[in-house]
């Protein structure tokens, strides 16, 4: 008898982070007039003191391109609080 495979639940990113190296203030601002009107991404600055924190990929991609984009999770209760990210936490796709 063959077993049906699995269905996985595949959670859709309650938004998009667009982090910006720290350095890069002509990225973050071009970046922020490209989804100013999109209220599904956020564009900020990295604000870790230590890149070294930063998953592997996100720190190659602020090294390479200057910016990285990554989906965000919070709390839906903080959001309804705080704005349209309150609290995030930047989550990974593996």
């Amino acid at each position: 008898m063959r077993v049906p495979p699995r269905k996985t639940r595949r959670h859709r990113p309650r938004g998009w982070l667009v982090v910006v190296a720290r350095d890069e203030d002509e990225i973050h601002d071009k970046l922020r007039r490209i989804f100013a009107a999109d209220r599904h991404t956020r564009v900020i600055f990295d604000r870790r003191a230590n890149g070294a924190r930063n998953h592997p990929w996100v720190a190659r991609s602020l090294r390479l391109h200057g910016f990285a984009i990554v989906p965000a999770v919070g709390n839906p209760a903080e959001e309804r609080q705080t704005g349209v990210y309150g609290g995030q936490h930047v989550g990974v796709i593996a």
